[in-house]
């Protein structure tokens, strides 16, 4: 795990210092001769010295920071699961760490004297395995051949005093109650606390604690495989703004603009579809580039482009004629929205009253001209028409009249009548006329 070195040094005399240095994921066990310590310097060096460095491969398991503890609403398995990946604690951004957690359906051990793989069920720990805590080097334990820990362990999973959220009994079977699936913060429903300092069973299983008090999650990393990241890059979130986007089952949350990469590594021909998880408040974020299969190189061309959500007027005929009115603004939350006219809507039998919020009328009026201030929704406004009394049955142009004396409709809508409207029938109107002939006589001499 390290280079090989030599040191030339005269009898008698001491060597230069060297240090065991792990690789990612290992963690130093000791020298060929029995020396614990990484760093070593040999003294009063009076024959040969070949030493070599054994190493091993260690996970680690965290608890999530003391300044933001969970009550039991974690959000089930999946959100206890997001919770690992964004906590400050973690020791990397770029691995993935789920919650040493279970519900008895999405999660549980299998504790059978012999378990085979499929009876676990999504389960964190792996068989065989060495884990510490994230000093990466103090060893809490190795897994046995059904990937769970005997007690005691080799050592407390923290140093410090901290209560953490398990489900778990003390012999790793999951109890009945976890606060509703992890989904519930109800002081009448409860799920066992682990203690963090505690080496024995109640490292898992101290007591059963309420689901209304805040307490911690245990983390572990999970082991890297041979494949390959999904990366991109969040442009536009606006300050103290957090997104949370996801690739199946894992997940990232950002809090800034900057390059994300999922932790979970993808075999060559493996799909991936990057989807927001949650858009920040106020803001609507789409993904470009995020989806497609795993080639034969890590993916690093996903885009996330944040920008203020805007929101439509849009107004319905609600079985009116004619053409409506359209508004082409997009509006931020809060603006001012100006109420369009009803133009040439119509509807035969009726007269149009103003715009509303719901179709059956029943909702809030809104009036040409007047104004309103936008929420957090598109906005949709239905024409609300009033039937037209009986003695002016007919709407022209939104307007009821009577055909049948109205002298600008006569007859019908848009026929005007210079004369008299009456059933419909426009006639002219006159005065009586006298004629009077003149007569003269007229004498001819011959």
């Amino acid at each position: 795990m390290i280079n090989a070195l030599s040191q030339t040094i005269k009898y008698g005399s001491s060597g230069t210092a060297v240090t065991a240095v792990p690789n990612e994921n290992y963690r130093f066990v000791k020298w060929s001769d029995g020396v614990l310590t990484a760093s070593r310097t040999d003294a009063n060096v009076t024959a040969d010295v070949s030493v070599t460095a054994s190493f091993d491969l260690s996970v680690i398991v965290f608890v999530t920071t003391t300044s933001s503890p969970h009550q039991g609403n974690l959000g089930g398995i999946a959100g206890a699961d997001c919770e690992c990946m964004n906590d400050p604690n973690r020791p990397s951004v770029n691995k993935v760490y789920r919650s040493i957690l279970v519900d008895g359906v999405n999660r549980f051990a299998c504790v059978l004297e012999s378990c085979a793989a499929d009876q676990h069920k999504d389960w964190v720990l792996a068989a065989n395995q060495t884990y510490v805590r994230i000093d990466g080097t103090t060893v809490i334990g190795t897994t046995d051949g059904n990937s769970i820990f005997s007690f005691p362990l080799d050592n407390s999973i923290a140093a410090t005093d901290t209560e953490a959220w398990t489900g778990l009994d003390s012999d790793w079977t999951g109890m009945g109650s976890t606060c509703g699936g992890w989904t519930s913060n109800d002081s009448g429903v409860s799920s066992t606390v682990g203690l963090s300092n505690q080496s024995d069973s109640t490292a898992i299983d101290a007591y059963e604690g309420g689901c209304d008090k805040p307490r911690q999650i245990y983390c572990v990393e999970q082991p890297a495989s041979a494949g390959y990241r999904v990366s991109g890059t969040v442009i536009g979130l606006d300050s103290g703004k957090t997104l949370i986007l996801q690739n199946g089952a894992d997940v990232r949350m950002m809090a800034a603009n900057g390059i994300f990469t999922f932790g979970v590594e993808l075999q060559s021909g493996n799909p991936y579809a990057v989807a927001v998880s949650t858009q920040p408040g106020g803001q609507s974020c789409i993904v470009a580039n995020g989806t497609g299969n795993i080639g034969n190189n890590d993916v690093t061309n996903v885009t996330v482009n944040c920008a203020a959500t805007t929101y439509t007027v849009t107004y319905d005929a609600n079985t009116g004629t004619g053409g409506v009115p359209i508004d082409g603004n997009n509006y931020l939350a809060g603006a001012t929205v100006t109420v369009l006219d009803h133009g040439t809507l119509t509807l035969a039998g009726y007269t149009f009253a103003s715009w509303n919020t719901q179709a059956d009328g029943d909702g809030t009026d809104r009036a040409w001209a007047s104004t309103f201030a936008i929420g957090t929704a598109n906005v949709v406004l239905y024409a609300k028409w009033t039937t037209c009394p009986s003695g002016t049955p007919t709407n022209c142009g939104g307007t009821c009249v009577n055909t049948g004396t109205n002298s600008n409709n006569c007859g019908a809508c848009g026929v005007a009548c210079g004369g008299t409207c009456s059933g419909g029938v426009c006639t002219c109107s006159g005065g009586t006329r006298s004629l009077q002939i003149h007569l003269r006589t007229v004498t001819m001499h011959t």
